[in-house]
């Protein structure tokens, strides 16, 4: 019951926030230091919040079963797979990619940096928590 019940909606909603300020920081980032090397604290902080939400993914399908993809929510649970489906890819290439890699591989990996934004839609979810 824990995974139905209000505090753990708010701990959910209070990670996604928590997501998208760094997603917004390493962003910024990014774009303020176009040739540095991605300090490891993003990388870091990147797998964690992939390690929540595949969590509390595999969480709510454990109590909900099928009508977690069938239930009243079912677009948002899907949503939420699909995200955690992609990061799953993107850390599985994070660590998979060395140093020298080709110009198909940067393109997936800016692909996949871009289906972060995605992840903003989110937040629609937490403010009906709030």
């Amino acid at each position: 019951k824990i995974v139905n019940s209000r505090p753990f909606e708010v701990l959910v909603g209070a990670a996604i926030l928590l997501n998208a300020a760094f997603i917004f920081v390493e962003a910024d980032f990014a774009a303020r230091n176009p040739v540095k090397a991605i300090p490891i604290a993003f990388g870091i902080l990147e797998t964690v919040f992939f390690a929540i939400f595949c969590l509390e993914l595999a969480l709510r399908i454990s109590v909900s079963r099928c009508s977690f993809f069938l239930g009243q929510d079912w677009r948002w649970n899907w949503f939420d797979a699909a995200l955690v489906l992609v990061a799953s890819l993107e850390e599985i290439l994070k660590h998979a990619v060395s140093e020298n890699i080709d110009a198909r591989q940067v393109t997936i990996l800016r692909v996949l940096r871009a289906t972060k934004i995605s992840k903003m839609i989110r937040l629609i979810r937490v403010f009906e928590v709030f």
